[in-house]
């Protein structure tokens, strides 16, 4: 790279980071950095709890649990408060400065890195160049660093450095630099395996080398409990929290539960095996990436090696941790879009493109959907965006649309991230489904769309008014809720099932006349029922609206044949896969079509 072109952007990568950091931080992860960091640089244990602190805290609550990580990111916290402290500058804005030039030299650092990695795989002086500016000016990558307060970079630029030591055959500082790593943020221990790829012909070797790269945090996490004497009790019960029974949530495919174990308790031993599904996914991934064929000649085991280049296996490692998480964090996106930079300014690598924009935009939306339009970064200039992101986080009707939004795009997110390991494995040119279904709608035409939005439009109203007039009309409560007219059921779910009833036969009605081929018809068919669906599901919180009450406050909601539940699960769960399946309609359809052309 010209040294002059890229010193260009990393000052202006620079000014917009320090722009930003000194006056945002997320409420609770950077807070954590902010109480830690004072605690610990009295020669405190960090694992313990954490309490609201006049001087320095901008989130009020007051006490908070500390960090669930190893004791790196507590000592950073504490050198950069005794830096504060003697500085003679007592403004608190000027240690959230400081906290967070670390994460801002992890996003230059890693800039480097990648631009580096991909000198050496063999990329021009002008691509090289791409990365390092598609790395520096990602407002995802500014953002986590910058505004959020997260230090991921600096695992990312660890791991590269392992990367180019790797590519050069120096073994030992790349597990040295993984070591480092994972000592920084555990999460980097996924990617220690990898040194297998490039020490496939001496496997002891290799193991010695992971053995190595895993001893290195141990080490490192004993010293200051050595030197100043901290006790063990509070790390590991820390570290006990962290492999006990999930949260649910995030950009994962669990998200589909996070709302439920909200409100009902999950069985133990099934929250226990869900935990562990990564693990699982994450033995297959390894074994993909290493071996190819194993079989048995003559009474010994051979092992046929994989030859799968690098990126693809950090690929594949990140895909398959991520959406199988119980939880997983907007942060880790940035474990799939470090390969995934390099792999996008490759102008061959058209697919690894359009896969780059979709997830990138999914995971932008999701986390501006999670942290409240961004509302919460706000706390440390004022208190109000503090209160204000806890009141539309946790009351009706907000709090369920947030929770609607979110699932929605995390499982688009993990649905996507699922296709590009599976895309990365096969090798055979795909395209992301939300890429395929955004082009569908384009091919169609505005007449079309048009068509299935006056459907929407007309069936929600009628429903919603219809809704209300008969709820108008019924005057004995009592009599319609116990008087068993039809099967054994009362008067109201006899109305939702003739309302269900009439909804299919009129959209039958409509493929009855309609003149195309049978899958086409079986298409536009499945599509109206979906946006009937989804209306019947949107008509709930319009209607309580209508009879001027608060919606979605989870009223329990009587369906049919003795079945009730939370309006709230009823509208999330409804309007989340009508959504989805209205999505992947035209996919699956597509699918059907050549599988039957084929028969």
């Amino acid at each position: 790279m010209k040294p002059k072109e890229s010193a260009k952007y990393i000052i202006i990568a620079i000014i917009l980071r320090e722009i930003v950091c000194f006056w945002t931080g997320h409420p609770w992860d950077f807070e954590i950095w902010v109480r830690v960091g004072k605690l610990t640089s009295m020669g405190n244990n960090p694992y313990t709890w954490l309490f609201y602190d006049e001087e320095v805290s901008f989130a009020p609550y007051p006490v908070m649990t500390s960090i669930g990580y190893l004791p790196f990111i507590a000592l950073l916290s504490a050198g950069i408060y005794l830096l504060y402290s003697v500085s003679g500058f007592s403004c608190k804005y000027f240690y959230y400065f400081l906290l967070k030039q670390p994460f801002i030299l992890g996003d230059i650092l890693s800039a480097l890195a990648l631009a580096k990695y991909s000198e050496i795989r063999g990329l021009n002086e002008e691509k090289c160049l791409d990365v390092l500016r598609l790395w520096l000016f990602n407002p995802l990558v500014i953002y986590f660093s910058s505004i959020w307060g997260m230090f991921d970079s600096i695992i990312i630029f660890l791991v590269f450095v392992a990367l180019i030591y790797l590519e050069h055959g120096e073994y030992f500082k790349a597990s040295l630099a993984l070591g480092v790593a994972v000592f920084v943020k555990i999460i980097a221990l996924i990617y220690v395996p990898l040194i297998l790829l490039f020490r496939r012909r001496k496997i002891a070797t290799g193991i010695a080398y992971i053995l190595l790269a895993v001893s290195i945090p141990v080490v490192l996490t004993a010293i200051p409990f050595i030197v100043l004497g901290w006790p063990t009790h509070g790390i590991t019960e820390c570290m006990t929290y962290q492999s006990g029974p999930p949260a649910y949530g995030g950009m994962s495919f669990f998200s589909i539960i996070e709302y439920i174990s909200l409100i009902l308790t999950l069985d133990p031993n099934l929250s226990l095996l869900l935990s562990k599904f990564w693990i699982i996914m994450l033995g297959i991934t390894y074994l993909l990436t290493l071996v190819e064929a194993i079989s048995i000649e003559s009474r010994r085991i051979r092992i046929r090696y994989r030859r799968i280049d690098v990126l693809d296996a950090k690929i594949l490692v990140a895909s398959a941790f991520i959406p199988f998480r119980p939880f997983s964090a907007e942060q880790w996106s940035l474990y799939l879009f470090a390969p995934l930079t390099i792999k996008f300014a490759k102008e061959d690598e058209r697919n690894h493109s359009r896969f780059f924009l979709v997830i990138a935009i999914l995971v932008f939306l999701y986390t501006l959907t999670n942290n409240t339009l961004f509302i919460r970064y706000l706390s440390p200039l004022s208190a109000k965006a503090f209160y204000m992101d806890l009141t539309l986080n946790n009351t009706p009707p907000t709090a369920a649309l947030r929770y609607c939004i979110k699932m929605i795009l995390a499982l688009f997110t993990s649905i996507s991230i699922l296709e590009l390991y599976l895309y990365t494995i096969r090798g055979a040119p795909t395209e992301p489904d939300l890429y395929f279904v955004v082009r569908r709608m384009r091919s169609s035409g505005k007449t079309v769309i048009a068509k299935y939005v006056l459907y929407f439009i007309s069936f929600l109203i009628i429903v919603t008014l219809l809704d209300y007039t008969v709820i108008l009309m019924v005057t004995d409560w009592s009599r319609a809720l116990e008087w068993r007219i039809f099967l054994g059921d009362n008067l109201i779910g006899l109305y939702h099932v003739l309302l269900g009833a009439l909804i299919v036969f009129y959209i039958l009605t409509i493929g009855a006349f309609m003149k195309c081929r049978f899958m086409d018809r079986a298409a536009t068919l499945t599509k109206l029922i979906l946006l009937s669906i989804l209306a019947t599901a949107i008509a709930q919180p319009l209607f309580q609206v209508l009879k001027g009450e608060i919606p979605l406050k989870g009223r329990p909601l009587y369906l049919a044949f003795g079945v009730t539940v939370d309006e709230r699960i009823f509208f999330i769960y409804t309007v989340t896969f009508s959504v989805l399946a209205l999505a992947y309609v035209d996919r699956l359809v597509n699918l059907l079509a050549r599988y039957v052309e084929k028969r």
